[in-house]
Formats: structure tokens, C-alpha cells, sequence
């Protein structure tokens, strides 16, 4: 598990992180929804600066909190703005109620069949990609990561260009 940020500044990390949960908040509420629940390892990522293979977020119009199992819990407690409890069975589910929104783009049917069977009072909401509108905007790190990106990866094909010579083989 690790936390960063394109800068390395964990301070901007946190606050970009507490302004996008505050989004989906404010996203929750408009929809009518009583949570949204996020376990796209991509998202979990964007939202958290954590590089979970699994986890599971539950933001309501109240809070947020971020459900992880024992291989990350102890190094994801050290992120200080984001509520974090260990996943147990169920653990993540037990509160909910009414209306909850999930990423239909991501859980398959058979999870949302398992969704529907062991919470039958909660009306599961499927919602296309509920992350996506919030990831298309850059912020000014993130244009700064990229255009670091492009310059590596431009700098890296000119080295291979001038590598390259007819009559060579792959092994020279």
C-alpha cells in the first residue's frame, strides 16, 4: 500500500482527496441516493491515494469511510483523512438503507445478484462510471504528471529510434 501524489506533497494529496469525497457527497444527496459505494481499484486510488487490490468506500451525504482487509488496514490507518475500518464479512454493508448507488460499470451481475439477496431493504442503484465526470477534470498536478509522462515516454522512443538499424536483429 502507498500513498502519494504526482508532487509528493502529501498535503495537497489530502486536501484534493477531502474536496473530491466532498463532491460525491454533495453528488449523493442530488441524486436522491442514501450512499454510494466505490470498489474500483482505479477509483479507490483517485479517491485515496492508497494502491488497494481491494477495498471498498462508503460515502453518504455525512462522511465517508474507506473498508480495507488486514493486508492494507494498518498502512491505510495512516492516512488521517479518511475514516478507516478493517473488512469483516458484510462489515461495510450493516448501515445501510434505502437508496445506494454502485458502479454498474464495474461489479458484475453475480455481485449485484449477491448484493440484492443479502441486503433485500437496500434498493441497489446502478449508476455508469459515477466517478468518471470528476476524473476528466485535471487538476494542475495532474497535467504536470502527464506532461512528465509524455516527455519520458517521447525521450525513451527517440533512444529506441536511434537504436534501430536496418539488418539488426531483436537479440542485437
Amino acid at each position: 500500500v502507498r500513498a502519494e501524489d504526482s508532487s509528493g506533497d502529501s498535503r495537497t494529496a489530502g486536501f484534493r482527496m477531502v474536496h473530491s469525497i466532498k463532491i460525491l457527497q454533495n453528488y449523493v444527496g442530488s441524486l436522491g441516493l442514501s450512499a454510494l459505494i466505490i470498489e474500483n481499484p482505479i477509483d479507490l486510488f483517485y479517491l485515496s491515494h492508497l494502491s488497494l487490490s481491494k477495498g471498498i468506500l462508503v460515502i453518504t451525504e455525512k462522511g465517508a469511510e474507506l473498508f480495507v482487509d488486514g493486508r492494507y488496514f494498518e498502512a491505510a490507518r495512516k492516512q488521517k483523512d479518511l475514516p478507516v475500518l478493517l473488512y469483516e464479512k458484510n462489515s461495510w454493508a450493516k448501515s445501510l438503507q434505502g437508496p445506494v448507488g454502485f458502479d454498474s460499470t464495474f461489479t458484475s451481475y453475480s455481485q449485484y445478484e449477491d448484493l440484492l439477496s443479502s441486503w433485500p431493504r437496500v434498493k441497489w442503484t446502478p449508476i455508469s462510471s459515477p466517478l468518471q465526470p470528476m476524473r476528466a477534470r485535471k487538476t494542475p498536478e495532474e497535467i504536470s504528471a502527464l506532461k512528465k509522462a509524455a516527455t519520458l515516454t517521447m525521450l525513451g522512443i527517440e533512444h529506441l529510434r536511434k537504436l534501430l538499424k536496418e539488418g539488426i536483429s531483436e537479440e542485437e
